[in-house]
């Protein structure tokens, strides 16, 4: 082949190339995806309900009539505030007679102090008999004694006296109430019952079979409702022994913080994460339906077909999982309308 015909031949080759390339280049009126298969996580879902973490029952520490009570239930109390005064009339008398003890050890002391130091003076210059010293430290020793269980017993009722004021060990709701006004208080006796809003968490029973998925688990997402955004929490806990009567497994799961409006009781989702599977999932905005008929239309050499798939289910990021109909690296039309449109333009030509 010459020069001239070798040139002539390239600038021919070069222009097919060029229409076949500006005949693959049709712009189509749609947008259009690649299925693939991607890794997706894995889930299991068990309906669950919310507690408290901190939750007590305030029980009275000593005995009285109650003559205060400062909240009902629903009342959302502040940590540190009165939230019962039990009066202890008894107690306070008894007190009045121990301090009277207290008086009466102190003067013996005083005594019994002064009269050792006298004695004992007296014995260095040999003056008194040692039985003599003997006795007066002994009675010394003895009023010392006295003193401090007077002291120890008006302690002890002044530490029982601080009880007749219940405060709130936490900030928290009250969630029941136990007493009455009025009502006489013994030790033990239950007064009111709250629990703190600021921690909760949710709590659900597994079956043997999912157990050692949901042990092997990184994270779990509550799901509040839904159009609630999940939260999302790795602090879980799994319990060893099953329920003996159900043969299930409780797992508790913390929530990292508390919605409005969720308390316990309140009826949850908890999700957990428990692998991951290659899955292929599409737009669904891609998918036509047609009575009982799902289809995608796929898209190759600018041409455009209408296929049947098999769908799984619809995820929440809009997107649904496709079971059969499609393979890896097809593409399909994401405007459905558009696509059915040039498809029968395209039949028409």
């Amino acid at each position: 082949m010459t020069s001239n015909n070798r040139s002539i031949f390239l600038i021919t080759l070069l222009a097919s190339i060029s229409l076949i390339g500006t005949a693959k280049a049709v712009e189509l009126p749609f947008d259009i995806y690649t299925a693939q298969y991607q890794a997706y996580p894995t889930y299991q879902s068990f309906d669950a309900t919310v507690e408290a973490i901190r939750r007590a029952t305030i029980s009275s520490e000593t005995s009285g009539r109650i003559s205060e009570i400062n909240f009902d239930v629903d009342d959302y109390v502040e940590k540190g505030s009165v939230l019962v005064r039990i009066t202890a009339a008894a107690t306070r008398a008894r007190l009045s007679g121990l301090e009277a003890n207290v008086s009466q050890a102190a003067a013996q002391y005083n005594v019994a102090l002064s009269e050792f130091n006298r004695i004992e003076g007296v014995y260095i210059r040999k003056l008194v008999s040692k039985s003599a010293f003997d006795r007066a430290e002994a009675e010394l020793k003895a009023a010392t004694q006295r003193l401090s269980a007077a002291k120890a017993n008006v302690k002890e009722v002044l530490e029982q006296l601080k009880y007749t004021v219940v405060k709130a060990p936490y900030s928290g709701v009250v969630a029941e109430r136990h007493v009455e006004l009025g009502e006489m208080a013994k030790v033990g006796q239950p007064l009111l019952t709250g629990f703190s809003l600021n921690e909760l968490r949710a709590v659900t029973h597994v079956p043997q079979s999912s157990l050692a998925q949901i042990r092997s688990a990184t994270e779990a997402q509550i799901i509040t409702g839904p159009d609630q955004k999940p939260l999302r929490s790795s602090l879980i806990t799994v319990y060893p022994e099953a329920d003996p009567v159900t043969h299930t497994y409780k797992v508790r799961v913390k929530l990292p913080s508390v919605p409005q409006g969720i308390y316990p009781g309140y009826l949850v989702k908890i999700k957990f994460t428990t692998g991951e599977a290659q899955k292929m999932r599409l737009p669904s905005e891609a998918i036509v339906h047609r009575s009982e008929l799902q289809a995608v239309y796929v898209v190759k050499d600018n041409n455009v077909f209408l296929r049947q798939v098999r769908l799984g289910k619809t995820n929440t990021d809009n997107t649904v999982d496709i079971l059969a109909g499609l393979e890896a690296g097809e593409t399909v039309a994401l405007d459905p309308v558009r696509a059915g449109i040039f498809l029968k333009e395209q039949a028409s030509q």
